[in-house]
């Protein structure tokens, strides 16, 4: 595990996160597409915090869904880029992670601390994955309000998906 806190930047090739806290202290800032990947085995990973424009796909080396874990080092970050993939994303730590791409992963949204923010008309979850609160908050723009009231009605509540 590496211990030291500075940011880690992507802005060609890429990171293969082996081990599930290797840059637990670290923002990494991925600047191009593909740059931080997930080996084989590792589901559930851990990072200090998110923040560039490369997309990132959730899933490891063997196809298995990845679960990132936004946590650490409670930090301010803004990620404008794509998380797409059959995973899923914590977010843990007093920091506020804002979303401005429009995501399409899978599986669940989860917050535990801090702020989860989804900025503007781009900012978004995939509206069949469920979101998760265990402590933290999530701040919506208005145009996606609407949308967060009809999804906790008792009927839709139903329907979340289970991951």
């Amino acid at each position: 595990m590496n211990t030291y806190s500075g940011d880690t930047t992507i802005s060609s090739g890429s990171i293969q996160l082996g081990s599930q806290g290797s840059l637990l202290n670290s923002t990494v800032v991925v600047n191009v597409n593909g740059g931080l990947t997930f080996a084989a085995g590792s589901t559930s990973p851990s990072i200090g915090g998110l923040a560039g424009s490369g997309n990132i796909v959730l899933q490891d080396g063997s196809g298995a869904a990845v679960t990132l874990n936004v946590v650490g080092n409670n930090t301010d970050s803004t990620y404008t880029g794509v998380l797409s993939g059959p995973g899923g994303l914590t977010k843990v730590g007093t920091g506020t992670f804002t979303l401005t791409g429009n995501n399409t992963y899978a599986c669940n949204t989860s917050v535990f601390s801090g702020s989860l923010v989804l900025t503007g008309n781009t900012g978004s979850l995939n509206s069949a994955s469920a979101l998760v609160f265990g402590g933290g908050r999530i701040r919506l723009p208005w145009e996606i309000r609407w949308w967060f009231a009809v999804a906790w009605h008792p009927y839709f509540r139903k329907l979340r998906r289970r991951c």
